[in-house]
């Protein structure tokens, strides 16, 4: 894989060749499912279809931090960073992925 080259795929495949221990820094907005946080109203008008009000607000918003979060861990670095944007559920799968416990939030 070259250097400083901006790859326009798929995140887990583009991943998969990089090699253990040699990303220094991943800053990410991962396209996650969002919720109304009981709210019934359409965020001013925004999520009018029924795919947006089931939180498909992107195209490809079905990954989960389970499937990405091991792969960063594998490519970081010792002294690494790592910033995730993502909601409290995002994170709490993501702390529990590395204490192998898996959950099911209910949407």
């Amino acid at each position: 894989m070259e250097k400083d080259i901006i790859y326009n795929a798929d995140c887990m495949q583009i991943m998969r060749g990089i090699p253990n221990e040699s990303i220094d820094l991943i800053c990410t907005d991962p396209p996650y499912k969002v919720t109304q946080i009981g709210s019934s109203g359409t965020m001013s008008g925004y999520w009018t279809t029924e795919q947006t009000r089931k939180g498909m607000i992107f195209d490809h918003n079905d990954i989960e931090i389970e499937q990405y979060l091991p792969e960063f861990y594998r490519i970081l670095t010792t002294d690494s960073h790592c910033y995730i944007i993502c909601t409290l559920n995002i994170i709490v799968a993501g702390y529990l992925t590395f204490r192998g416990i898996k959950i099911l939030i209910s949407k």
